[in-house]
């Protein structure tokens, strides 16, 4: 169900990767809003998620899991991405959910992209093909 994930070419003693993430589906699509709208709100009060709510947005097309870990023993917890423009940014909201159930967990942190940021190479390149395939 995982195997080990390689972080900067070693092996990772607290994070792993599933075989076969759980998938979202356009059943999850307003908790994908809920959770990217508090997050950003949380990350910079002066960022409004009105603009959201008023044009509830499809994320799920915009979603890539991450990686897994343990909250807790007996608790893994899988990690996931939104790729998300919004007001001329772009953001990277992490999001978490229970791996065992699949709901999601409250919170999450956001990134805002920067052109020029070394160690965003990876999270741009998700973006540009996201654009490519026309996915919005």
């Amino acid at each position: 169900m995982y195997r080990r994930d390689v972080v900067n070419g070693k092996v990772s003693l607290i994070t792993m990767q599933r075989t076969q993430p759980l998938i979202l589906t356009s059943a999850n699509n307003d908790e994908l809003v809920a959770t990217a709208i508090v997050a950003l709100e949380s990350a910079d009060p002066e960022v409004s998620g009105e603009l959201l709510q008023k044009h509830w947005p499809t994320l799920v097309p915009r979603v890539r899991y991450r990686y897994s870990a343990f909250a807790a023993p007996d608790q893994p917890q899988d990690y996931y991405n939104i790729y998300l423009k919004y007001q001329g940014e772009r953001y990277v909201i992490t999001f978490a959910r229970d791996a065992q159930t699949g709901e999601i967990i409250p919170g999450g942190s956001v990134q805002l992209m920067y052109p020029d940021s070394q160690t965003q190479i990876a999270d741009r390149q998700v973006f540009k093909e996201l654009d490519a395939d026309g996915i919005q």
